[in-house]
């Protein structure tokens, strides 16, 4: 498998003073549920979408990501093959993993990332995507028959 590097989403990132506001302006225009926040160069937490909801459900608008981050938070190199990261998302119940090179940010790889990569990678990514899926024929609804 390849390094997660290739796999992983170039996203924009969060300054700690960003508002809740802000966040959810970039959560929406680029239809992302974890921003990682960034502070001189350096990752310093991840803001998720969950993040955002409790602040928003608590009337605490006025906060910044640094306020709502989750600090401390499991990253991988960008390096490592997409099974390793398989296995650190399910080990460690996470959605996302930022993706270091050299300690510095390079892009954030989530479970649906991978998920596409994996179906590329089975040749079934736009295939399954496009169709419908098919009933067995014993299964299909019965035409109706037109009212007289």
């Amino acid at each position: 498998m390849p390094a997660v590097a290739t796999i992983a989403s170039k996203v924009p990132h969060l300054s700690p003073n960003d508002s809740v506001s802000e966040i959810i302006r970039v959560m929406a225009k680029t239809r992302t549920q974890q921003l990682p926040v960034v502070a001189s160069g350096n990752l310093v937490g991840i803001v998720s979408a969950r993040d955002v909801l409790r602040a928003v459900a608590r009337e605490e608008l006025r906060k910044t990501a640094s306020d709502i981050m989750t600090g401390n938070i499991h990253t991988i190199d960008a390096g490592e093959s997409a099974s390793v990261v398989a296995a650190r998302l399910v080990d460690e119940a996470i959605g996302c993993l930022p993706v270091l090179r050299a300690g510095k940010l390079v892009g954030l790889l989530t479970s649906a990332d991978l998920l596409a990569h994996l179906a590329r990678e089975q040749g079934g990514a736009k295939s399954a995507a496009a169709k419908k899926p098919r009933l067995p024929a014993s299964t299909k609804p019965a035409k109706r028959k037109p009212r007289k």
